[in-house]
């Protein structure tokens, strides 16, 4: 699975990376990903998987995710009804569970302070 990108995507990314203060190679680490694979989809030439996402809102949040990705308030709460329905937690709840499961996320164990 992959999250389409474009410019609007890719500058918001790069914004909440700059946020953060953190260089396009710690953004990429946080992400589970290489540098050049990161600086595509900084560049909005790349998508972004649905395994970055979920590493993504490990580290930066549900909201940063709904920032990156410009959902609309409407839509969001939308999302937030149908994860309630759909999983008996709420999206703050479901976010709490990924961050307390991060190493599953990516797959790596190598870096535990990645976020």
């Amino acid at each position: 699975m992959n999250i389409e990108t474009d410019k609007n995507f890719a500058e918001r990314l790069k914004q909440i990376r700059l946020n953060n203060g953190l260089t396009q190679k710690q953004m990429a680490e946080r992400l589970g990903v290489n540098e050049r694979t990161y600086q595509r989809h900084e560049a909005g030439t790349s998508g972004f998987s649905f395994k970055s996402m979920q590493a993504f809102i490990t580290c930066f949040g549900a909201l940063a995710l709904k920032f990156v990705l410009d959902i609309p308030d409407e839509t969001w709460s939308i999302i937030e009804q149908d994860v309630k329905d759909n999983i008996g937690v709420s999206i703050d709840e479901a976010e709490s569970l990924l961050k307390s499961n991060s190493n599953n996320i990516t797959g790596r164990t190598d870096n535990p302070e990645r976020c």
